[in-house]
């Protein structure tokens, strides 16, 4: 990574914990951090299947995307990110056929991946990434848990609160080894944190018994980053410490984003609102000169948007990676479609141009197109 932005300082901005609780009697949690050729690498799995089974394969998990990472540097960020998952869950499924005992262990997973000033993550089931916006003071949470009680929430049928006490809040629906076909969920864009913004990956043993106001409020205090995640441990073991507690803290101590401003947001509109005061004026003097002459408006400054034109599509339609083609672009859908079904999707290629329409699976899990419109790679067709 050497000529390129870091956001952090490895040895002072992360924090990594993991405790056993107060009533398992061992620790299936497992996580690390490390520097790769694709950038800082953050990992935290959450793994079951008894004792020895859930803590066998969150170490899989773990240490096969270190691995993946580790083995070569990567262009498609997002890809990769879903291939080192996709690679993880094979490994732990080799090592189940292989050992009778280990049958039926699996592990959730979140990855974060840091290259220059962007941020890239991935998640299969209910462990968590969360940013801490500092100027706002404000903590969001990037991904959506897998689970049963999510799905609830997200059809409207119960709240965010009624699903922290929920009978089913700790039935997951996808995980790491338990079968072939997992669909990892990948960020469509990076997250561009600011200077002074926190990153928190967890597992359900701090998420699940520690709300996200008090995360929030830990965050807040102008304390050391490690006393923060002692914080979080004791607050998890207060309110009974039942499961594993793994939890990764990031403190992001240089970026190009201030943060003083968001995205270049405060930026942008200053730079509007002086052009337009500089436009008010311009017409004022003209008026002035000649009242009878009406100025000609100059055209708004052109706003560069940094999301690509599929990147912003999917994030409209709400789509998730759900393969590739035979020649290795990658597809797009609503969700995992079904063997010998059409769906309707989209296929974006190495050079960011797309086609969306109507794709078939084949019974081989192969794509084929069946009637689809191309587009630019700025969104004009072809």
């Amino acid at each position: 990574m050497a000529g390129q932005m870091k956001l952090i300082d490895f040895d002072r901005d992360v924090v990594s914990i993991t405790d056993v609780g107060l009533v398992r009697k061992a620790n299936e949690d497992n996580c690390f951090a490390t520097e790769t050729p694709n950038g800082f690498l953050f990992v935290v799995c959450d793994g079951m299947g008894g004792h020895v089974g859930g803590a066998k394969a969150s170490t899989i998990a773990v240490t096969s995307i270190v691995n993946f990472f580790n083995k070569e540097k990567y262009v498609l960020l997002h890809q990769a990110l879903n291939d080192a998952l996709l690679y993880a869950n094979r490994q732990i499924m080799k090592a189940a056929a292989e050992n009778p005992e280990f049958q039926g262990m699996g592990t959730t997973a979140c990855v974060v991946l840091m290259r220059d000033d962007k941020v890239w993550y991935a998640h299969v089931g209910d462990s968590r990434i969360y940013l801490y916006n500092n100027s706002q003071r404000k903590l969001y949470r990037l991904t959506k848990d897998h689970s049963v009680v999510q799905g609830l929430v997200d059809q409207g049928l119960i709240s965010e609160a009624e699903a922290e006490n929920h009978p089913n809040k700790n039935r997951i629906l996808r995980t790491l080894g338990i079968k072939q076909d997992v669909l990892p969920e990948v960020c469509s864009t990076p997250a561009l944190p600011a200077k002074g913004d926190v990153l928190l990956l967890c597992s359900d043993g701090l998420s699940g018994m520690v709300s996200d106001e008090i995360l929030q409020h830990i965050l807040q205090q102008k304390t050391p980053l490690q006393e923060k995640g002692e914080n979080m441990v004791a607050f998890a073991k207060q309110a009974g410490g039942v499961d594993n507690i793994t939890l990764q803290l990031i403190s992001i101590s240089n970026s190009p984003r201030s943060g003083k401003r968001r995205n270049g947001g405060w930026t942008l509109l200053i730079i509007i609102a002086a052009v337009l005061l500089a436009f008010a004026i311009t017409g004022y003097v003209l008026n002035s000169q000649e009242e009878k002459r009406t100025p000609v408006p100059a055209p708004m400054p052109e706003i560069v948007i940094e999301q690509k034109a599929w990147e912003k599509l999917v994030a409209e339609l709400g789509y998730q990676m759900v393969g590739r083609d035979d020649r290795g672009y990658v597809v797009y859908a609503k969700e995992r479609p079904r063997q010998g079904r059409e769906f309707i999707g989209m296929i974006v290629y190495s050079d960011d141009s797309y086609s969306t329409g109507s794709i078939f699976l084949n019974s081989d899990n192969t794509f084929g197109i069946i009637k689809v419109t191309r587009y630019n790679k700025d969104g004009t067709p072809k």
